[in-house]
Protein backbone atom coordinates (compact mmCIF):
# COMPACT_ATOMS: atom_id res chain seq x y z
CA UNK A 1 0.00 0.00 0.00
CA UNK A 2 1.33 3.26 -0.56
CA UNK A 3 1.78 5.65 2.09
CA UNK A 4 1.83 9.45 1.92
CA UNK A 5 4.91 11.05 2.78
CA UNK A 6 3.94 14.76 2.21
CA UNK A 7 0.51 15.34 4.05
CA UNK A 8 1.08 19.02 3.09
CA UNK A 9 1.09 18.55 -0.97
CA UNK A 10 -1.79 16.10 -1.50
CA UNK A 11 -5.37 16.36 -0.37
CA UNK A 12 -7.29 14.40 2.79
CA UNK A 13 -9.40 13.64 0.13
CA UNK A 14 -7.39 11.50 -2.02
CA UNK A 15 -8.47 8.25 0.45
CA UNK A 16 -8.42 5.75 -1.98
CA UNK A 17 -4.64 5.10 -2.57
CA UNK A 18 -5.27 1.91 -4.04
CA UNK A 19 -7.02 3.22 -7.30
CA UNK A 20 -4.35 5.54 -7.30
CA UNK A 21 -1.78 3.29 -7.73
CA UNK A 22 -3.76 1.29 -10.31
CA UNK A 23 -3.91 4.76 -12.14
CA UNK A 24 -0.37 5.03 -12.15
CA UNK A 25 0.31 1.35 -12.82
CA UNK A 26 -2.11 1.63 -16.45
CA UNK A 27 0.04 4.68 -17.33
CA UNK A 28 3.14 3.08 -17.32
CA UNK A 29 1.85 0.07 -19.07
CA UNK A 30 0.79 2.58 -21.86
CA UNK A 31 4.37 3.72 -22.08
CA UNK A 32 3.87 7.39 -19.75
CA UNK A 33 6.46 6.58 -17.75
CA UNK A 34 8.64 9.39 -18.74
CA UNK A 35 5.87 11.79 -17.72
CA UNK A 36 4.94 10.34 -14.47
CA UNK A 37 8.65 11.00 -13.69
CA UNK A 38 8.60 14.64 -15.06
CA UNK A 39 5.57 15.22 -12.81
CA UNK A 40 7.77 13.86 -9.95
CA UNK A 41 4.88 11.65 -8.47
CA UNK A 42 7.52 9.45 -6.43
CA UNK A 43 8.06 12.85 -4.34
CA UNK A 44 4.73 12.24 -2.87
CA UNK A 45 4.31 8.52 -1.86
CA UNK A 46 7.31 6.68 0.13
CA UNK A 47 6.75 2.99 -2.33
CA UNK A 48 7.08 5.20 -5.51
CA UNK A 49 10.84 5.70 -6.93
CA UNK A 50 11.95 7.24 -10.12
CA UNK A 51 14.02 3.60 -10.95
CA UNK A 52 10.63 1.48 -10.58
CA UNK A 53 9.11 3.89 -12.94
CA UNK A 54 11.73 4.06 -15.19
CA UNK A 55 12.32 0.11 -15.07
CA UNK A 56 8.71 -1.08 -15.67
CA UNK A 57 8.71 -2.39 -19.06
CA UNK A 58 5.46 -2.16 -21.62
CA UNK A 59 5.03 -4.79 -24.70
CA UNK A 60 6.73 -3.01 -28.30
CA UNK A 61 3.92 -3.19 -29.64
CA UNK A 62 2.13 -0.74 -27.37
CA UNK A 63 5.52 1.25 -27.47
CA UNK A 64 5.21 1.52 -31.30
CA UNK A 65 1.35 3.00 -31.57
CA UNK A 66 1.20 7.05 -31.80
CA UNK A 67 1.18 8.89 -28.66
CA UNK A 68 -3.10 9.65 -29.11
CA UNK A 69 -3.82 6.21 -29.78
CA UNK A 70 -2.13 5.02 -26.84
CA UNK A 71 -3.76 7.95 -24.69
CA UNK A 72 -7.17 6.56 -25.72
CA UNK A 73 -6.60 2.93 -24.95
CA UNK A 74 -5.29 4.08 -21.28
CA UNK A 75 -8.37 5.92 -20.76
CA UNK A 76 -10.43 2.74 -21.94
CA UNK A 77 -9.08 0.97 -18.95
CA UNK A 78 -9.24 3.11 -16.71
CA UNK A 79 -12.52 3.08 -17.19
CA UNK A 80 -16.34 5.65 -17.45
CA UNK A 81 -14.24 8.66 -15.88
CA UNK A 82 -11.46 8.87 -18.15
CA UNK A 83 -13.79 7.86 -21.10
CA UNK A 84 -16.02 10.58 -20.15
CA UNK A 85 -13.57 13.12 -19.66
CA UNK A 86 -11.99 12.51 -23.41
CA UNK A 87 -15.74 12.31 -24.86
CA UNK A 88 -15.73 15.92 -23.46
CA UNK A 89 -12.39 16.68 -24.69
CA UNK A 90 -13.01 15.41 -28.31
CA UNK A 91 -15.43 18.50 -28.32
CA UNK A 92 -12.58 20.69 -27.20
CA UNK A 93 -10.47 21.68 -30.51
CA UNK A 94 -9.56 25.15 -28.39
CA UNK A 95 -7.75 22.73 -26.13
CA UNK A 96 -6.47 19.74 -28.02
CA UNK A 97 -5.34 19.04 -31.14
CA UNK A 98 -7.23 16.92 -33.76
CA UNK A 99 -5.34 14.09 -33.88
CA UNK A 100 -6.31 13.24 -30.37
CA UNK A 101 -9.71 14.35 -31.05
CA UNK A 102 -9.75 11.58 -34.21
CA UNK A 103 -8.69 8.97 -31.14
CA UNK A 104 -10.79 10.06 -28.52
CA UNK A 105 -13.95 9.96 -30.85
CA UNK A 106 -13.51 6.24 -30.84
CA UNK A 107 -14.17 5.94 -27.34
CA UNK A 108 -17.32 4.14 -26.63
CA UNK A 109 -18.50 2.76 -23.22
CA UNK A 110 -17.80 -0.86 -23.55
CA UNK A 111 -18.64 -2.20 -20.12
CA UNK A 112 -21.04 -5.30 -19.59
CA UNK A 113 -24.39 -4.83 -18.01
CA UNK A 114 -24.88 -5.02 -14.07
CA UNK A 115 -26.46 -8.06 -12.73
CA UNK A 116 -30.45 -7.88 -11.87
CA UNK A 117 -30.48 -8.19 -8.59
CA UNK A 118 -28.77 -4.60 -8.39
CA UNK A 119 -31.02 -3.18 -10.65
CA UNK A 120 -34.03 -4.19 -8.49
CA UNK A 121 -32.24 -3.77 -5.19
CA UNK A 122 -31.91 0.44 -6.55
CA UNK A 123 -35.52 0.71 -8.15
CA UNK A 124 -36.63 -0.75 -4.48
CA UNK A 125 -34.52 1.56 -2.96
CA UNK A 126 -35.20 4.30 -4.96
CA UNK A 127 -39.40 3.86 -6.09
CA UNK A 128 -40.23 2.09 -2.97
CA UNK A 129 -40.87 -1.35 -4.31
CA UNK A 130 -39.86 -4.35 -6.25
CA UNK A 131 -39.68 -3.59 -10.53
CA UNK A 132 -42.45 -6.44 -11.00
CA UNK A 133 -45.03 -4.86 -8.46
CA UNK A 134 -44.52 -1.11 -9.80
CA UNK A 135 -44.55 -2.06 -13.46
CA UNK A 136 -47.21 -4.34 -14.96
CA UNK A 137 -43.95 -6.00 -17.03
CA UNK A 138 -40.57 -5.37 -16.73
CA UNK A 139 -37.59 -6.72 -18.76
CA UNK A 140 -35.01 -8.56 -16.65
CA UNK A 141 -32.43 -8.15 -19.68
CA UNK A 142 -30.92 -4.23 -20.83
CA UNK A 143 -31.73 -3.38 -24.21
CA UNK A 144 -28.53 -1.19 -23.45
CA UNK A 145 -25.64 -0.35 -21.04
CA UNK A 146 -23.22 1.89 -20.84
CA UNK A 147 -20.93 3.35 -17.96
CA UNK A 148 -23.01 5.32 -15.68
CA UNK A 149 -26.00 3.60 -16.08
CA UNK A 150 -28.37 0.30 -17.94
CA UNK A 151 -31.41 0.45 -20.02
CA UNK A 152 -34.54 -1.92 -19.58
CA UNK A 153 -37.74 -2.34 -21.69
CA UNK A 154 -41.32 -2.34 -18.77
CA UNK A 155 -44.97 -1.84 -19.19
CA UNK A 156 -46.97 0.34 -16.69
CA UNK A 157 -50.20 -0.68 -14.86
CA UNK A 158 -52.14 1.55 -17.89
CA UNK A 159 -50.30 -0.24 -21.11
CA UNK A 160 -48.15 2.25 -21.67
CA UNK A 161 -44.60 1.19 -22.49
CA UNK A 162 -41.54 2.75 -21.61
CA UNK A 163 -37.78 2.07 -20.84
CA UNK A 164 -36.20 2.43 -17.37
CA UNK A 165 -32.85 3.73 -16.67
CA UNK A 166 -30.88 2.62 -13.74
CA UNK A 167 -27.59 4.22 -12.30
CA UNK A 168 -25.00 1.81 -12.11
CA UNK A 169 -23.84 0.80 -8.37
CA UNK A 170 -21.38 2.62 -6.62
CA UNK A 171 -20.61 4.52 -9.89
CA UNK A 172 -20.70 8.23 -7.87
CA UNK A 173 -18.05 6.99 -5.43
CA UNK A 174 -15.81 5.82 -8.28
CA UNK A 175 -16.08 8.72 -10.59
CA UNK A 176 -15.95 11.37 -7.37
CA UNK A 177 -12.81 9.70 -6.77
CA UNK A 178 -11.06 9.66 -10.03
CA UNK A 179 -12.39 13.19 -9.94
CA UNK A 180 -10.15 14.18 -7.02
CA UNK A 181 -7.12 12.00 -7.87
CA UNK A 182 -7.11 13.61 -11.76
CA UNK A 183 -7.44 17.19 -10.29
CA UNK A 184 -4.77 16.47 -7.73
CA UNK A 185 -2.81 15.41 -10.88
CA UNK A 186 -3.17 18.19 -12.88
CA UNK A 187 -1.91 20.38 -9.96
CA UNK A 188 0.93 18.88 -9.84
CA UNK A 189 1.19 18.93 -13.86
CA UNK A 190 0.78 22.58 -13.77
CA UNK A 191 3.56 22.63 -11.00
CA UNK A 192 6.42 20.70 -12.78
CA UNK A 193 5.42 20.99 -16.89
CA UNK A 194 4.88 24.39 -18.17
CA UNK A 195 3.59 23.93 -21.56
CA UNK A 196 0.91 22.05 -19.10
CA UNK A 197 0.28 25.04 -17.25
CA UNK A 198 -0.48 27.32 -20.21
CA UNK A 199 -3.78 25.34 -20.93
CA UNK A 200 -4.65 25.60 -17.47
CA UNK A 201 -6.05 22.29 -16.91
CA UNK A 202 -7.54 22.32 -13.53
CA UNK A 203 -10.13 25.29 -15.12
CA UNK A 204 -10.78 22.03 -17.29
CA UNK A 205 -11.14 19.33 -14.53
CA UNK A 206 -14.00 21.64 -12.93
CA UNK A 207 -15.85 22.09 -16.17
CA UNK A 208 -16.19 18.38 -16.48
CA UNK A 209 -16.66 17.52 -12.62
CA UNK A 210 -19.91 20.00 -13.08
CA UNK A 211 -20.69 18.41 -16.51
CA UNK A 212 -20.65 14.66 -15.12
CA UNK A 213 -22.44 15.66 -11.69
CA UNK A 214 -25.40 16.69 -14.10
CA UNK A 215 -25.24 13.45 -15.98
CA UNK A 216 -25.41 11.63 -12.03
CA UNK A 217 -28.33 13.09 -11.35
CA UNK A 218 -31.41 11.76 -13.36
CA UNK A 219 -33.52 14.73 -12.09
CA UNK A 220 -31.84 16.95 -14.01
CA UNK A 221 -31.78 15.14 -17.30
CA UNK A 222 -35.95 14.50 -16.06
CA UNK A 223 -36.00 18.69 -16.21
CA UNK A 224 -34.42 19.13 -18.82
CA UNK A 225 -36.48 16.82 -21.18
CA UNK A 226 -40.04 18.50 -20.12
CA UNK A 227 -38.70 21.48 -20.72
CA UNK A 228 -37.46 20.39 -24.13
CA UNK A 229 -41.42 18.71 -24.28
CA UNK A 230 -43.17 22.03 -23.64
CA UNK A 231 -40.74 24.25 -25.95
CA UNK A 232 -41.23 22.01 -28.67
CA UNK A 233 -45.44 21.42 -27.99
CA UNK A 234 -46.60 23.72 -31.19
CA UNK A 235 -44.10 22.07 -33.59
CA UNK A 236 -45.42 18.33 -35.02
CA UNK A 237 -41.93 17.77 -36.73
CA UNK A 238 -40.41 17.80 -33.20
CA UNK A 239 -40.91 15.65 -30.20
CA UNK A 240 -38.83 14.31 -26.72
CA UNK A 241 -39.76 11.32 -24.66
CA UNK A 242 -42.74 12.04 -21.84
CA UNK A 243 -40.80 11.51 -18.70
CA UNK A 244 -42.71 9.18 -16.08
CA UNK A 245 -42.63 11.49 -12.90
CA UNK A 246 -43.57 9.03 -10.50
CA UNK A 247 -41.26 5.89 -11.58
CA UNK A 248 -37.99 8.49 -11.41
CA UNK A 249 -36.17 9.66 -9.30
CA UNK A 250 -32.13 10.32 -8.52
CA UNK A 251 -30.72 7.22 -10.00
CA UNK A 252 -34.12 6.07 -11.65
CA UNK A 253 -35.34 7.42 -14.61
CA UNK A 254 -38.89 6.60 -16.36
CA UNK A 255 -39.44 7.84 -19.92
CA UNK A 256 -41.85 6.70 -22.95
CA UNK A 257 -40.09 4.06 -25.49
CA UNK A 258 -39.90 5.46 -28.49
CA UNK A 259 -40.49 3.18 -31.19
CA UNK A 260 -38.49 4.21 -34.41
CA UNK A 261 -35.09 4.42 -36.16
CA UNK A 262 -31.88 5.74 -34.54
CA UNK A 263 -30.27 8.13 -36.56
CA UNK A 264 -26.91 6.38 -36.99
CA UNK A 265 -28.92 3.50 -38.26
CA UNK A 266 -30.88 5.65 -40.96
CA UNK A 267 -27.02 7.05 -41.75
CA UNK A 268 -25.53 3.78 -42.38
CA UNK A 269 -28.74 2.29 -44.15
CA UNK A 270 -30.49 5.30 -45.72
CA UNK A 271 -31.24 3.70 -49.00
CA UNK A 272 -33.94 1.20 -46.86
CA UNK A 273 -35.59 4.01 -45.51
CA UNK A 274 -35.69 6.85 -49.16
CA UNK A 275 -39.45 5.85 -49.79
CA UNK A 276 -40.39 6.32 -45.95
CA UNK A 277 -38.89 9.28 -45.34
CA UNK A 278 -38.63 13.09 -47.20
CA UNK A 279 -34.82 13.65 -46.66
CA UNK A 280 -34.37 17.06 -47.71
CA UNK A 281 -37.24 17.80 -45.11
CA UNK A 282 -35.69 16.14 -42.44
CA UNK A 283 -32.72 17.68 -42.59
CA UNK A 284 -34.32 21.48 -42.90
CA UNK A 285 -36.33 20.57 -40.21
CA UNK A 286 -33.89 19.03 -37.83
CA UNK A 287 -31.20 22.22 -37.94
CA UNK A 288 -34.21 24.81 -37.88
CA UNK A 289 -35.62 22.74 -35.02
CA UNK A 290 -32.13 23.16 -33.18
CA UNK A 291 -31.39 27.31 -34.05
CA UNK A 292 -35.21 27.75 -32.65
CA UNK A 293 -33.71 26.76 -29.42
CA UNK A 294 -30.63 28.18 -29.99
CA UNK A 295 -31.62 32.02 -30.79
CA UNK A 296 -35.46 31.98 -29.70
CA UNK A 297 -35.86 30.32 -26.52
CA UNK A 298 -32.00 29.99 -25.49
CA UNK A 299 -31.93 26.48 -24.16
CA UNK A 300 -30.80 23.73 -26.56
CA UNK A 301 -29.85 20.11 -27.06
CA UNK A 302 -25.72 20.51 -27.03
CA UNK A 303 -25.42 17.04 -28.05
CA UNK A 304 -27.77 16.28 -31.28
CA UNK A 305 -25.01 13.23 -33.32
CA UNK A 306 -27.50 10.76 -34.85
CA UNK A 307 -27.25 8.25 -32.00
CA UNK A 308 -29.21 10.97 -29.95
CA UNK A 309 -31.53 11.20 -33.02
CA UNK A 310 -34.73 8.91 -33.57
CA UNK A 311 -37.05 9.08 -36.95
CA UNK A 312 -40.22 8.36 -36.44
CA UNK A 313 -43.00 8.45 -39.23
CA UNK A 314 -44.17 11.26 -40.61
CA UNK A 315 -40.97 12.77 -41.04
CA UNK A 316 -40.53 13.47 -36.72
CA UNK A 317 -37.43 14.34 -35.54
CA UNK A 318 -37.26 12.79 -31.31
CA UNK A 319 -34.51 14.26 -29.48
CA UNK A 320 -33.14 11.64 -26.69
CA UNK A 321 -30.29 12.00 -23.90
CA UNK A 322 -30.76 15.37 -22.15
CA UNK A 323 -28.12 14.89 -19.60
CA UNK A 324 -25.95 17.56 -21.79
CA UNK A 325 -28.01 21.12 -22.63
CA UNK A 326 -26.96 24.58 -23.50
CA UNK A 327 -27.98 27.74 -21.96
CA UNK A 328 -27.72 31.13 -23.55
CA UNK A 329 -28.96 34.53 -22.74
CA UNK A 330 -30.42 37.08 -24.28
CA UNK A 331 -27.59 39.16 -24.34
CA UNK A 332 -25.31 36.67 -25.44
CA UNK A 333 -27.36 35.34 -28.55
CA UNK A 334 -27.52 39.09 -29.59
CA UNK A 335 -23.93 39.54 -29.91
CA UNK A 336 -23.56 35.80 -31.17
CA UNK A 337 -25.92 36.92 -34.21
CA UNK A 338 -24.03 40.25 -34.84
CA UNK A 339 -21.04 38.12 -34.84
CA UNK A 340 -22.76 35.70 -37.55
CA UNK A 341 -24.23 38.33 -39.18
CA UNK A 342 -20.56 39.61 -39.17
CA UNK A 343 -19.59 36.77 -40.69
CA UNK A 344 -22.17 36.80 -43.54
CA UNK A 345 -21.22 40.23 -44.25
CA UNK A 346 -18.05 39.35 -44.77
CA UNK A 347 -17.16 42.30 -42.20
CA UNK A 348 -13.45 41.56 -41.21
CA UNK A 349 -13.21 44.29 -38.40
CA UNK A 350 -17.02 42.97 -36.26
CA UNK A 351 -15.55 39.58 -36.88
CA UNK A 352 -12.03 40.57 -34.68
CA UNK A 353 -13.89 42.74 -32.29
CA UNK A 354 -16.80 39.35 -32.00
CA UNK A 355 -13.76 36.63 -31.20
CA UNK A 356 -12.39 39.16 -29.19
CA UNK A 357 -16.11 39.47 -26.97
CA UNK A 358 -16.40 35.87 -26.39
CA UNK A 359 -12.46 34.48 -25.93
CA UNK A 360 -10.39 34.68 -23.16
CA UNK A 361 -6.89 34.91 -23.05
CA UNK A 362 -3.99 33.52 -21.82
CA UNK A 363 -1.18 36.32 -22.94
CA UNK A 364 -2.26 39.65 -24.44
CA UNK A 365 -2.69 38.67 -28.09
CA UNK A 366 -0.62 40.74 -31.09
CA UNK A 367 -4.09 42.08 -32.45
CA UNK A 368 -2.18 43.34 -35.95
CA UNK A 369 -1.13 39.93 -36.58
CA UNK A 370 -4.27 38.37 -35.01
CA UNK A 371 -6.24 40.70 -37.18
CA UNK A 372 -4.21 39.63 -41.01
CA UNK A 373 -4.78 35.96 -39.85
CA UNK A 374 -8.95 36.70 -39.43
CA UNK A 375 -8.37 38.89 -42.99
CA UNK A 376 -7.00 35.72 -44.65
CA UNK A 377 -9.40 33.31 -43.03
CA UNK A 378 -12.19 35.83 -44.69
CA UNK A 379 -10.41 36.07 -48.23
CA UNK A 380 -10.19 32.50 -48.17
CA UNK A 381 -13.85 31.14 -47.42
CA UNK A 382 -16.12 33.95 -46.89
CA UNK A 383 -16.19 35.35 -50.38
CA UNK A 384 -17.11 32.15 -52.32
CA UNK A 385 -20.42 31.50 -53.33
CA UNK A 386 -23.25 30.72 -50.92
CA UNK A 387 -23.22 27.05 -52.16
CA UNK A 388 -19.59 26.41 -51.79
CA UNK A 389 -19.58 28.05 -48.45
CA UNK A 390 -19.22 25.67 -45.45
CA UNK A 391 -19.73 27.29 -42.12
CA UNK A 392 -18.13 23.90 -40.10
CA UNK A 393 -14.63 24.21 -42.21
CA UNK A 394 -14.65 28.43 -40.98
CA UNK A 395 -14.96 27.12 -37.66
CA UNK A 396 -12.54 24.95 -37.69
CA UNK A 397 -10.26 27.45 -39.12
CA UNK A 398 -11.48 29.84 -36.52
CA UNK A 399 -10.43 27.16 -33.67
CA UNK A 400 -6.56 27.29 -34.98
CA UNK A 401 -6.15 30.81 -35.14
CA UNK A 402 -7.45 31.14 -31.59
CA UNK A 403 -5.14 28.47 -30.64
CA UNK A 404 -2.02 30.16 -32.46
CA UNK A 405 -2.59 33.21 -30.51
CA UNK A 406 -3.57 31.96 -26.96
CA UNK A 407 -7.11 32.83 -27.04
CA UNK A 408 -10.08 30.54 -25.68
CA UNK A 409 -13.43 30.16 -26.51
CA UNK A 410 -15.46 30.93 -23.40
CA UNK A 411 -17.23 27.05 -22.98
CA UNK A 412 -20.72 27.92 -22.63
CA UNK A 413 -20.25 29.75 -26.65
CA UNK A 414 -17.79 26.92 -27.29
CA UNK A 415 -20.56 24.46 -26.57
CA UNK A 416 -23.18 26.36 -28.86
CA UNK A 417 -20.44 26.48 -31.86
CA UNK A 418 -19.89 22.44 -31.36
CA UNK A 419 -23.73 22.34 -31.76
CA UNK A 420 -23.71 24.58 -35.03
CA UNK A 421 -21.11 22.70 -36.46
CA UNK A 422 -22.79 18.69 -35.74
CA UNK A 423 -26.29 20.11 -37.08
CA UNK A 424 -24.66 21.09 -40.23
CA UNK A 425 -22.90 17.85 -40.15
CA UNK A 426 -25.94 15.90 -39.75
CA UNK A 427 -27.95 18.21 -42.26
CA UNK A 428 -24.98 17.15 -45.06
CA UNK A 429 -25.39 13.71 -44.06
CA UNK A 430 -29.40 13.84 -44.53
CA UNK A 431 -28.97 16.51 -47.30
CA UNK A 432 -25.79 16.89 -49.29
CA UNK A 433 -27.62 20.08 -50.75
CA UNK A 434 -28.80 21.85 -47.85
CA UNK A 435 -27.11 25.21 -46.95
CA UNK A 436 -26.65 26.05 -43.21
CA UNK A 437 -26.28 29.35 -44.11
CA UNK A 438 -29.72 29.91 -45.72
CA UNK A 439 -31.08 28.05 -42.26
CA UNK A 440 -29.27 30.82 -39.95
CA UNK A 441 -29.85 33.68 -41.95
CA UNK A 442 -33.97 34.11 -40.87
CA UNK A 443 -32.84 33.39 -36.94
CA UNK A 444 -30.05 36.21 -37.16
CA UNK A 445 -32.58 38.35 -39.01
CA UNK A 446 -35.43 37.47 -36.32
CA UNK A 447 -32.83 37.67 -33.23
CA UNK A 448 -31.43 41.09 -34.02
CA UNK A 449 -35.17 43.01 -35.04
CA UNK A 450 -36.12 40.86 -31.25
CA UNK A 451 -33.54 42.87 -29.47
CA UNK A 452 -34.21 46.14 -31.14
CA UNK A 453 -38.20 45.77 -30.63
CA UNK A 454 -39.96 48.41 -28.20
CA UNK A 455 -41.16 45.14 -25.56
CA UNK A 456 -37.71 44.35 -25.28
CA UNK A 457 -36.10 47.32 -25.14
CA UNK A 458 -38.90 48.38 -22.37
CA UNK A 459 -38.10 45.26 -20.65
CA UNK A 460 -34.44 45.77 -20.54
CA UNK A 461 -34.98 49.44 -19.37
CA UNK A 462 -37.82 49.18 -16.73
CA UNK A 463 -35.85 47.70 -14.23
CA UNK A 464 -32.80 49.81 -14.32
CA UNK A 465 -35.68 52.63 -14.28
CA UNK A 466 -37.24 51.12 -11.07
CA UNK A 467 -34.35 50.54 -9.29
CA UNK A 468 -33.28 54.52 -10.06
CA UNK A 469 -36.63 55.83 -9.03
CA UNK A 470 -36.24 53.68 -5.46
CA UNK A 471 -33.04 55.27 -5.14
CA UNK A 472 -34.24 58.92 -6.16
CA UNK A 473 -37.32 58.74 -4.00
CA UNK A 474 -34.91 57.73 -0.75
CA UNK A 475 -32.65 60.49 -1.48
CA UNK A 476 -34.69 64.01 0.07
CA UNK A 477 -34.72 62.06 3.24
CA UNK A 478 -31.73 60.89 3.00
CA UNK A 479 -30.05 64.70 2.78
CA UNK A 480 -32.58 66.26 4.99
CA UNK A 481 -31.25 63.83 7.44
CA UNK A 482 -27.76 64.77 7.09
CA UNK A 483 -28.76 68.33 7.13
CA UNK A 484 -30.19 67.69 10.64
CA UNK A 485 -27.29 66.46 11.81
CA UNK A 486 -25.28 68.97 10.63
CA UNK A 487 -27.04 71.31 12.04
CA UNK A 488 -27.43 69.96 15.32
CA UNK A 489 -23.97 69.19 15.74
CA UNK A 490 -24.02 65.69 15.70
CA UNK A 491 -22.70 64.55 11.98
CA UNK A 492 -19.49 62.65 12.50
CA UNK A 493 -17.07 62.12 10.24
CA UNK A 494 -15.31 58.06 10.18
CA UNK A 495 -11.49 57.82 8.39
CA UNK A 496 -10.31 54.61 8.74
CA UNK A 497 -6.61 53.94 7.05
CA UNK A 498 -6.38 50.35 6.48
CA UNK A 499 -2.53 50.24 5.73
CA UNK A 500 -1.89 51.97 8.88
CA UNK A 501 -4.33 49.41 10.99
CA UNK A 502 -1.95 46.72 8.88
CA UNK A 503 1.03 47.99 10.11
CA UNK A 504 -0.24 48.62 13.71
CA UNK A 505 -1.17 44.74 13.88
CA UNK A 506 2.33 43.56 12.99
CA UNK A 507 3.87 45.98 14.85
CA UNK A 508 1.69 44.31 18.14
CA UNK A 509 3.15 40.86 16.90
CA UNK A 510 6.50 41.68 16.22
CA UNK A 511 6.27 43.45 19.79
CA UNK A 512 5.03 40.58 21.72
CA UNK A 513 7.72 38.13 19.77
CA UNK A 514 10.34 40.71 21.42
CA UNK A 515 8.98 40.58 24.57
CA UNK A 516 8.02 36.70 24.44
CA UNK A 517 12.28 36.60 23.23
CA UNK A 518 13.59 38.74 26.07
CA UNK A 519 11.86 36.29 28.87
CA UNK A 520 12.84 33.47 27.32
CA UNK A 521 16.97 34.75 27.36
CA UNK A 522 15.99 35.56 31.16
CA UNK A 523 14.99 32.38 32.13
CA UNK A 524 17.90 30.66 30.29
CA UNK A 525 20.25 33.11 31.86
CA UNK A 526 18.88 32.94 35.35
CA UNK A 527 18.48 29.29 35.36
CA UNK A 528 22.11 28.83 34.32
CA UNK A 529 23.31 30.97 36.63
CA UNK A 530 21.19 29.35 39.44
CA UNK A 531 22.55 25.73 38.33
CA UNK A 532 26.04 26.87 38.08
CA UNK A 533 25.54 28.33 41.85
CA UNK A 534 24.07 24.89 43.12
CA UNK A 535 21.26 26.42 45.11
CA UNK A 536 19.29 24.32 46.72
CA UNK A 537 17.46 21.77 46.39
CA UNK A 538 19.10 19.45 44.21
CA UNK A 539 18.80 16.58 41.68
CA UNK A 540 21.40 14.37 41.52
CA UNK A 541 24.14 17.53 42.01
CA UNK A 542 22.02 19.86 39.87
CA UNK A 543 19.78 22.71 41.06
CA UNK A 544 16.23 21.46 40.67
CA UNK A 545 15.05 25.11 40.51
CA UNK A 546 17.60 25.77 37.47
CA UNK A 547 16.36 22.02 36.16
CA UNK A 548 12.52 23.76 36.34
CA UNK A 549 13.60 27.05 34.81
CA UNK A 550 15.04 25.44 31.47
CA UNK A 551 11.84 23.24 31.31
CA UNK A 552 9.86 26.34 31.52
CA UNK A 553 12.47 28.01 28.75
CA UNK A 554 11.75 25.05 26.88
CA UNK A 555 8.24 25.35 26.77
CA UNK A 556 8.18 28.75 26.06
CA UNK A 557 10.64 28.24 23.49
CA UNK A 558 8.67 25.43 21.34
CA UNK A 559 5.42 27.41 21.79
CA UNK A 560 7.04 30.92 20.45
CA UNK A 561 8.47 28.76 17.43
CA UNK A 562 5.07 27.30 16.78
CA UNK A 563 3.11 30.78 16.60
CA UNK A 564 5.68 31.95 14.00
CA UNK A 565 5.49 28.61 12.07
CA UNK A 566 2.12 29.01 11.92
CA UNK A 567 1.31 32.92 11.32
CA UNK A 568 4.23 32.44 8.31
CA UNK A 569 1.91 29.62 6.41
Amino acid sequence: MLAISKISKISQAYRNLKRYRQIIQVLLKFGFGDILQRLKIDEYFDDLNLQWLGGKKHSQPVESLPLPARVRMACEELGPTFVKLCQVLSTRPDLIPQEYIEEFVKLQDRVPPFLYQDVSRIIQEELGDEPEKIFKEFSAEPIAAASIGQVHRATTHNGEMVVVKVQRPGIREVIEADIEIIGHLTKIAETHIEEFALINPSAIVNEFAAAINKELHYRVEAANARRFNEMAIHNRHVKAPAIFKQYSSDKVLTMEFIDGVRGTDFIKNKAEYLESYDLPLLARNGVTIILEQIFIHGFYHADPHPGNIFLLPGNVICFIDFGMMGRISMEERRYFARLLNSVLNCDDKKILEGCLRFTTSLNTPELDVLQKDIFTLIDENLYLPVDELELNKIFENLMDILKRHQLRLKPDLYLLIKTVMALELLGRELDPQLKIIDCLKPFVRRLRFMSLSPRYLFNKLALPAEDFLEVAGKMPMDAQAVLQQTREGKLKLQLQHLEIGHFGDKFLKASERISCALVLAALIVGSSIICHAQIAPLFFGVSLIGIIGFTMSAILALALLFAVFRRSR
